[in-house]
């Protein structure tokens, strides 16, 4: 074939996509359906166990029980460091709607992860579809005043649709899709997205009724998008930038972006709120110098650019990259890497057919500001970068995409889109299945980067899950090495050592995890570990050391009431103590928590109130039942009431032992 031949294929393919370009709601439901299509499997992922989802759902205690009282409680203040009141809210509805599809109760039952990771999806076509609006509109405006942009529609619908693809499709993007705590950033996206939509709409309206009904819109999905996900907090400057963008090439007046003005101050409140909910950040802020702080924020801009551009071998994408500020300074890569973004600002600003692209480069700066270190937070002390900050920056690539199809010759505008979004895909289906389950999610990550503390750490607890102690433990002593001021490291070595009956040992860890950083899940287990090592006192002694460390954990007075309250030895036991403690944690949870109805009943009998203790005891019962464990209500009503209808103390009881003060109550990970 021949270079003539070759033209008129071109010509004839060109034509083929006018023809469907004439019907936009075909190209976008197709472009959608290409999007859902690749990331479809992910339906069938797991929960990543260690690895937030556990912490945020399946093992979140707000979620069990549910009640309209727990989604309250998210609203009112930060949880696990974060004030995320939608996404909490959302995954709230998911976790009902798993337990109403399994035929329990909303309060307790099981979690199913296809709604989490179908949800996921489901936001993330909704992201696709608004940045395609975006495109739309930002195209329209600058092709119409940009000689050198001149474009048909047809083409300008095609650099749209390559826009939103290379949005949707590239590697990067898999983070936030497969993993279901990436729903914050999604979340966040999507309204963060759809609040530059209804602003930019908003510019190009005259009429003073729609422009109010467009603001209040925006601003909805603008407060939406801040109680999603905190770095949601750069979209009023994304408009921003955006907006003169739209305002410049219509020729319009700049006066309109006054409606910006409460965005910002809403934007400051939000910064205040995540700064003050994340007390990590203080030991992130006193490792990294002021100074540095510009440096790194150069080198993870620096990093992603590179990631953008080559997300293959050997710089392959993975869940961590340990680019603390401490690696980076000691390194010292971050002296030069800083000239990769100034070069290219430099190079975008000296050559005029090159500054339109000074605005995609804008949005993906903007997008990913507030986790480049400039005010340090939680995670930095793992990694600066990580590949869910680069979400809401993502809309940089789609615009730059949709610019350079728009600007290139035809020929070039086809085929340059059709390669790289054909190997962004190809990328993504090739990294997906690393985030199915811990098992595969772990090793991919550690083959990228071996010293990674946290990956080593939560695959150690993914190996004690699975029963495999003698391999777990190599995990968590490694794990220790690269960083000896972990202490849940210590405190997770020293369950792995309970299993395998190193008592001795594990005791020994445990007191190391409390002398680095108390607290009262490792205090709770110690307790546990000595009850086993026949110390009774002792327990008792660290089950109230742990309420003193976090007064607000009940499972520390459901342990202590427990021993307090059917222990054989006398000078252990304290009826009055272990009522005042159960009926503490029984008000606290409303009675719906069956393991607390039981010990409050035993508290009961200590004190010799046996028709009291048989009630409660028969409601544990229910309760056991109603939560999807009919075994514990069954060995509840066979063996626990019978006890108390002979008006027999729980520690006489012989098949007490099944659920005693002796079993180790182990903290999630």
């Amino acid at each position: 074939m021949d270079f003539r031949d070759r033209i008129k294929v071109m010509q004839r393919f060109w034509v083929l996509l006018q023809g469907v370009f004439r019907s936009r709601i075909i190209l976008v439901g197709s472009m959608l359906l290409i999007v859902a299509a690749v990331y479809g499997e992910v339906c069938s992922f797991h929960f990543l166990p260690f690895w937030d989802d556990d912490t945020n759902i399946h093992r979140n205690p707000l979620y069990s029980p549910l009640s309209w009282e727990s989604i309250v409680l998210f609203w009112k203040a930060p949880f696990q460091q974060l004030y995320i009141p939608v996404t909490y809210t959302v995954w709230g509805g998911l976790v009902a709607m798993s337990r109403i599809l399994a035929g329990t109760s909303i309060s307790f039952g099981p979690i199913n992860p296809v709604l989490f990771h179908g949800a996921n999806l489901l936001v993330h076509l909704f992201s696709t579809g608004i940045v395609f609006i975006i495109l739309r509109r930002l195209l329209a405006t600058q092709t119409a005043d940009d000689s050198s942009l001149k474009a048909s529609p047809e083409r300008i619908l095609w650099a749209c649709v390559a826009g939103a693809l290379a949005f949707a499709l590239h590697p990067v993007q898999v983070e936030p899709v497969a993993w279901v705590s990436g729903l914050r950033d999604l979340l966040g996206g999507v309204f963060a997205l759809a609040a530059i939509a209804c602003f930019l709409s908003l510019l190009e309206e005259s009429r003073p009724l729609k422009q109010f009904l467009l603001y209040l819109s925006a601003t909805g999905f603008l407060i939406l998008a801040f109680g999603s996900k905190p770095g949601s907090v750069v979209t009023p400057a994304l408009a921003l930038l955006l907006g003169v963008s739209l305002l410049r090439s219509r020729h319009y007046p700049l006066s309109r972006l006054y409606w910006l003005i409460p965005w910002f101050l809403l934007a400051v409140v939000e910064v205040m709120m995540t700064s003050k909910s994340q007390p990590a950040a203080e030991l992130a802020r006193s490792l990294v110098p002021f100074w540095a702080r510009p440096f790194v924020a150069f080198d993870a801009i620096s990093f992603y650019l590179g990631k953008l551009l080559w997300p293959a071998w050997p710089w392959s994408l993975c869940a961590d990259y340990g680019r603390s500020p401490n690696a980076v300074l000691a390194s010292g890569v971050l002296f030069w890497t800083w000239m990769l973004p100034v070069g290219l600002s430099l190079a975008l600003i000296y050559v005029e057919r090159l500054r339109r692209y000074l605005i995609p480069l804008g949005v993906l700066v903007i997008g990913v500001l507030p986790t480049l270190g400039f005010i340090p937070f939680n995670f930095q002390i793992v990694s600066t970068v990580s590949d869910h900050y680069l979400y809401l920056g993502m809309l940089g690539v789609a615009l730059g995409m949709a610019l350079a199809v728009c600007q290139l010759p035809l020929r070039l505008a086809v085929l340059l889109p059709l390669v790289l979004i054909s190997s962004w895909t190809l990328l993504t289906l090739l990294r997906l299945p690393q985030w199915r389950d811990g098992e595969n999610f772990f090793p991919s990550t550690l083959s990228c980067n071996p010293k990674s503390w946290k990956s080593r750490h939560n695959y150690a607890c993914t190996l004690d899950a699975q029963g495999k102690y003698p391999e777990a433990l190599r995990e968590f002593e490694e794990a220790i090495r690269l960083r000896p001021s972990n202490a849940e490291a210590y405190n997770d070595r020293a369950l792995t050592l309970m299993k395998l009956g190193r008592n001795q040992e594990a005791i020994a860890s445990f007191q190391l995890s409390l002398q680095i950083r108390p607290t009262s899940g490792a205090a709770r287990n110690l307790a546990a570990l000595l009850l086993t090592s026949s110390n009774p006192s002792q327990a008792a002694q660290v089950y109230r050391f742990a309420m003193q460390i976090d007064p607000h954990d009940l499972q520390n007075q459901r342990s202590l009431a427990w021993l307090l309250g059917t222990h054989p030895d006398d000078t252990v036991r304290h009826g009055a103590e272990a009522l005042a403690l159960a009926r503490g944690i029984v008000e606290a949870t409303q009675g719906q928590v069956p393991l607390f109805l039981l010990t409050l009943s035993a508290a009961y009998a200590e004190v010799g109130d046996f028709e009291q203790a048989l009630l409660v005891a028969t409601k544990s019962a229910e309760v056991f039942q109603a939560t999807g464990d009919p075994r514990m209500a069954q060995y509840v009503r066979q063996h626990i009431l019978p006890s108390l209808l002979a008006h027999q103390s729980l520690r006489d009881n012989p098949a007490t032992p099944q659920i005693n003060y002796s079993s180790p109550i182990v903290i999630p990970r």
